[in-house]
Order: structure tokens, then sequence, then C-alpha cells
């Protein structure tokens, strides 16, 4: 079977013959059971293999996926209570029909629309009767029938749903005959700010945050529509309005880092940053180097260069230097004097007659000598010798 050679005419003739035998004639079969090349030529001389089987006279194994039958067999699942899911009929074995479903439709959701029936719906609510009775149940609850308080109290796959069945969140109230929050209004300047005041009367904080939670977002966006920002129309609103976090702009900045250098602070970024990190964190968010910032602020360099920081002297004693020593043989430096600071070298030689005088006082005598004849046959072969840092 595997011989060249093959033709439209062997191929046929092939299939007829098994198919006399007894063999299964399916593309899967007929490759498990060693026909691999019979298939392959199938698909280049024929087209395809359902073309070759038909083309012999052979009846399919399972009858081909037509539009109809693709349509009747979704109607029939339906019909039996199966979820319309492509990937769960999938893993159930019926991939054969959502691929024709695919092939045929372009998709599997536009098959299962053809056939009449529901499209599957993913989460947890599959129909608006489902949607309907919580939102109502919520209701009954107390619980106000905003987007903002349901999709803070983790009903936002609820919102989504009801959305999506309705049209918009008003209209899925209305169809669930939930009294509405809040009916649309077109607001204008003056509503605005009649708003404000009174959300002001009630004492409540005029955060723009803290409105939206309790669901007046219409308010929040139609005072940015209006006065630009938030701020801005409540500053309008209520003279005495402060915010309660004043945003960071350049100009405030700037004034407030001359302020500090008037007061006579430090203007180093690293002691800044410990000080008052809202300037530091507000230069940052403005995306302005603090150096830039100082200088656009008239603060003299001096100021904010660093700290110079004076030399570190050690005294080199007999412990110290023994100390170091050991130190030197744990890291694996060598015993050399090129191994070290030129200052350890000087200290330890005030102390000591010659190197290995001090390598004798400090117990490293024979350590010492191996690192000394390792340098001198390294410096005798040719190679150079590197001290560990």
């Amino acid at each position: 079977m595997a011989g060249s050679g093959w033709s439209l005419e062997r191929v046929v003739s092939e299939l007829r013959q098994l198919h006399a035998g007894g063999e299964v004639i399916t593309y899967a079969a007929l490759r498990a059971a060693g026909y691999g090349a019979l298939v392959s030529a199938a698909d280049r001389y024929v087209g395809s293999f359902s073309r070759a089987i038909k083309l012999a006279g052979i009846e399919p194994v399972r009858p081909l996926w037509t539009r109809d039958r693709v349509l009747a067999e979704i109607k029939r699942l339906h019909g039996q209570g199966v979820e319309l899911n492509s990937q769960q009929l999938t893993n159930r074995r019926h991939a054969g029909l959502v691929q024709a479903a695919r092939r045929h439709f372009g998709s599997w959701p536009e098959a299962v629309t053809a056939a009449g029936a529901p499209r599957f719906k993913r989460g947890r609510w599959k129909s608006w009767e489902q949607v309907r009775d919580q939102l109502r149940e919520l209701h009954r609850n107390g619980i106000r029938m905003t987007i903002a308080a349901l999709e803070a109290n983790g009903f936002r796959d609820l919102v989504d749903a009801a959305q999506a069945e309705a049209g918009n969140w008003n209209a899925a109230l209305a169809k669930a005959k939930v009294p509405l929050v809040q009916k649309h209004l077109a607001w204008s300047p003056a509503q605005v700010l009649e708003g404000i005041r009174a959300v002001h009367v009630e004492g409540i904080a005029l955060n723009a945050n803290i409105i939206i939670a309790r669901g007046d977002r219409k308010l929040v966006k139609a005072a940015t529509h209006y006065f630009g920002t938030w701020q801005a129309a409540c500053r309008s609103a209520v003279p005495s309005y402060k915010p309660l976090v004043e945003r960071w702009t350049v100009e405030r900045l700037l004034f407030e880092v001359h302020d500090r250098h008037r007061s006579h602070l430090s203007m180093r970024s690293t002691e800044v940053a410990k000080e008052a990190p809202t300037l530091t964190e507000a230069a940052r968010r403005l995306g302005i180097p603090w150096r830039e910032v100082c200088r656009r602020a008239g603060i003299p360099k001096a100021a904010i260069a660093p700290r110079e920081s004076p030399p570190v002297r050690v005294r080199w004693d007999e412990e110290k230097i023994f100390a170091e020593l050991e130190n030197a043989v744990r890291s694996g430096r060598p015993l050399l004097t090129r191994s070290f600071r030129g200052a350890f070298v000087t200290a330890v030689l005030r102390r000591y007659a010659s190197w290995p005088d001090a390598m004798e006082a400090a117990g490293w005598a024979r350590q010492y000598a191996r690192d000394h004849a390792e340098a001198l046959a390294n410096r005798l072969g040719g190679a150079t010798l590197r001290a560990k840092p």
C-alpha cells in the first residue's frame, strides 16, 4: 500500500477493495490501520477524503454535516435541555457538530440563532427572570439601586446582565418594576450648583468619590462638564469649600519649595524625602527632577549639593591588622602587599620590620609562603598575578 504511482483511479480502487474487505472507511480508522499513504493520496489526487469515498460509491460511516442537519441537531440538543455552550459540547463528543456549525454559519452563536435557540450566556444570570427576581430582592432588602452601589456590593455582573437585557440601567429597573432612583435629568449649571449645595447642607464631604458612591455620579459628570473640574464647581457653589486633598500643580510645588527654603530647612532631596515626602512625591508625579524643581524655585546649588562626608581614618593596631589579614585569607586573597590598600601596607611596615615578619606574627607564615611561591611561579611562567578585590 506504501508504493508509488498513486492516481485518482488507484485511490478509488483501493478504497473499494478495503470497503469490500470489511475495513471501516473513515479518515481516522484508515490511518490507524496503517493506510496513511492512501488517505494522503486521496487528499492529493481527489481534493479531500470525503470526495474520494463519494467517488468510490461508499456511504460515509457518519452522514455528512449539512446546514439542515446542523440546525436539526442544535434543536434536538436544546429540546433535551443541553446547554448550548460550544466548549462543553466539544468536550462531550459533539466536536463535529460545533465544527460544522462554524463552517456553515461562520460561528457557533450564529448557528444557534439560526436554529431559533437561545444563545448560551456565561455567568450566573442566564435569563431575564433571574435578573428581575434578583433586582426585586435587592430592592426589598433596602439596597440602593444605583450602579455604583450595586457594584460596591459585588453585583457588577448583575448590572451588566440587566443592561444587556433592557438596553440601559433605568430601562432595566422599569422593566423589573423597581422604582427608579434618579430619572434622566438634563442638567444645567444652576442645577449643578443647587445639587452641590444640597449635598453640602446634608453634611456630606464634597469629595467626588464619596458623591459617586452615594449614587450621584450624574451630578459629578455634569459638574465636570460645565465647570471643568469637580473642585471648580464646588468652589462656585460653596465659597468656603476646601478640597480634602488639593491637587498639586507646578506653581504650587515651586511655592512650597521656595517657602521651605525661606524657613532655613534642608533642601537636599534625601532629607526632604524624610521630612516632607509630599514635596518629592509631587515632583515625581509631575515628572520634574528635584534638581530642576529647585532651579525653577530659585534655590542656590549649594543648598542641594550633597554633604561631604569626612574621610574615615583607621588607626591600625595589631588587633585590626590581624583581623584584616584573616578576612583576606577567608575571601581567597593572596597575602601579598599588592592585595591590600597602600595605607594598610604602610601601617603594617611601621609596626613590623618586614612584611614576612608581620605574617609570622599573625600566624599566617605558611599561607604567605604558599602565596609568594605561587606568585613567583606565575611570573616565571609569563602569567600575571591579579589580586582579588
